[in-house]
């Protein structure tokens, strides 16, 4: 979001100043921030950082706003928007490394999606981000691991990250790699961010462009049969994703009231005749339970083109009308007849209890060139559910505040 407070998840607003509640209930700041910087020099950023310690004022960082946990925002606090460092910088051979030679891209910490796979594409490169075109690639999404499409195939963001330029909170402007302040690179590559230090900018890989694969599938309950038969497609249907992702695949499905729905499955570096040699185990295990998947296919020659196809539309320009959570699931308990029956069941309870799922099917187990602290679950995990319920901007708070608990109670849920 291209302002410097607004953030996207309406729950940690807290209905501050909502245009949605009662036109007596005054307008307030609530847990915004109090005042922001917009940030266009690491100079901004130190002064910031300064005063905040002189005058002991709460300090946040925001970029885009799409921290699903709030923490883009603070009541009281002094933010540092970090939007308009939006530099770009491409390196045709990397020389800050022994272990990497290659080309890189420097992105500053307001680079979005959208622009950097636009720049990469143009020439003729990919970069490693998410799909959600205006969220922050170096500002929150890579600090936090960060989860994509090519996922299977180059390993998690973070995963891919050479330097780290930042300031401290002692208000020192330092560059972190494996090799030089190797503690805070660790930790900035996937401990989560704006908690060790504000990044200014990331540094990371660039992969060759190539073809991709879009692919989409679906079933539902008429077509298993009976509601029943539905979740026992769903477990089967999950238990085979395992051979998909190892071919580099990343699927991404929700599963709504008695249907499951993929769109944008994308499979790098591949045609349309190897579809369904990668898809076989997941058809196989369907048509054993009597169901033909059925599978659609888009062809693209460049990686922008199938985000443009898939993704580039998705622009968050108002705040989320949801609540969120989230689980990874370990692939030993998918890849078990009673441990994917149980994750199915779960997923029953809540959907029935008003829920909705997304999932990413993935291998984050990839070769990685050094540790970094990216969660180590994510190596093991073959899904990323997310579980998410409509906002109603009309409840009472009251209303508002036990989502958060219903959805934990799901997310916990066993058959």
């Amino acid at each position: 979001m291209a302002e410097s407070a607004e953030f996207l998840m309406p729950f940690y607003q807290n209905q501050s100043c909502d245009p949605f509640t009662a036109k007596e209930k005054p307008c307030e700041l609530g847990n915004y921030a109090q005042y922001s910087i917009a940030v266009s020099s690491v100079e901004d950023v130190q002064a910031g950082i300064e005063f905040a310690r002189e005058n002991n004022i709460r300090l946040t960082i925001k970029n885009t706003g799409h921290d699903l946990l709030g923490k883009s925002t603070g009541k009281g606090s002094l933010s540092l928007w970090t939007h308009h460092l939006d530099s770009i910088e491409f390196i045709d051979k990397y020389k800050g490394s022994s272990c990497y030679k290659g080309p890189a891209v420097r992105l500053g910490a307001g680079v979005l999606t959208s622009n950097a796979v636009k720049e990469a594409s143009q020439r003729g490169y990919r970069v490693v981000t998410g799909t959600c075109p205006d969220v922050g690639v170096a500002g929150g999404y890579t600090p936090g691991g960060g989860h994509g499409v090519f996922t299977s195939l180059y390993g998690m963001a973070a995963d891919n990250v050479l330097e780290w330029e930042v300031v401290t909170a002692e208000g020192k402007h330092l560059v972190a790699t494996p090799t030089k302040n190797a503690d805070l690179y660790w930790a900035l590559s996937g401990g989560g961010a704006g908690t060790f230090a504000v990044v200014v900018s990331m540094t990371t890989r660039l992969h060759p462009d190539g073809a991709m694969v879009g692919a989409s599938l679906g079933f539902d309950a008429e077509l298993a049969g009976s509601t029943e038969k539905f979740w026992e497609a769903l477990a089967t249907f999950q238990s085979a994703l395992g051979p998909v992702v190892d071919a580099g695949a990343v699927a991404s499905y929700a599963i709504t009231p008695y249907a499951v729905s993929a769109y944008g499955i994308a499979i790098p570096d591949t045609n349309a005749s190897e579809i369904e040699k990668i898809f076989a185990p997941v058809t196989s295990a369907m048509a054993e339970i009597g169901i033909d998947l059925n599978i659609t296919t888009t062809m693209h020659s460049h990686y922008i083109d199938f985000f443009n196809m898939y993704f580039a539309k998705a622009v968050s320009t108002t705040p989320a009308a949801q609540v969120t959570g989230g689980r990874l699931l370990p692939r030993s308990i998918l890849e078990t007849p009673s441990g994917s029956k149980d994750i199915a069941q779960a997923f029953q309870k809540a959907v029935d209890g008003g829920f909705a799922i997304v999932c990413d099917a993935v291998n984050a187990d990839q070769p990685r060139p050094h540790s970094n602290s990216v969660f180590p679950s994510w190596r093991s995990s073959l899904l990323h559910c997310i579980i998410v319920k409509t906002w109603d901007f009309s409840m009472p708070w009251d209303d508002y505040d036990s989502i958060p608990e219903e959805s934990d109670r799901s997310r916990h849920a066993r058959g």
